[in-house]
């Protein structure tokens, strides 16, 4: 069951305003599965459930604030950056969560695990290869 308001989000984050607007922008035409496509291919999309309370107040609101789904939120700005966000999905407090979404759920997370620890190994991997040394002296 969720223990909160949930909503099934699909987040991009973005260091510049014309790159959110293009973003934001080519999730809002209809029926463009083309652009939708190149979008989730070059830039860094998390698909996630989030609940109410979890993210910045000011995204928080923007989706709770009602009960739609499918409609894209931003660019938004926060201190870190720019923020698009399309809901999904919505779960109420106290509802089921269905067997395809846990799915989803424990796919992303496992996804999300495996990417993480492909950058330690990767890390390593160098750190065993390649000498590094780091001169703190001021000249």
């Amino acid at each position: 069951k969720y223990k909160n308001d949930s909503a099934k989000i699909m987040h991009f984050f973005i260091m510049t305003d014309s790159v959110a607007q293009y973003i934001a922008g080519a999730l809002r035409e209809p029926n463009n599965s083309i652009n939708r496509k190149k979008l989730l291919a070059n830039y860094n999309v998390d698909v996630t459930t989030v609940e109410k309370g979890y993210l910045f107040d000011q995204l928080d609101s923007e989706i709770f604030s009602n009960n739609k789904t499918n409609f894209i939120i931003g660019p938004v700005k926060t201190n870190y950056g720019y923020h698009v966000i399309e809901v999904l999905n919505r779960y109420e407090a106290g509802s089921q969560i269905d067997i395809d979404e846990a799915y989803d759920e424990i796919y992303q997370r496992l996804f999300n695990q495996k990417k993480a620890l492909g950058s330690i190994w990767l890390l390593d991997s160098l750190r065993n290869h390649y000498t590094i040394k780091i001169n703190l002296e001021k000249n």
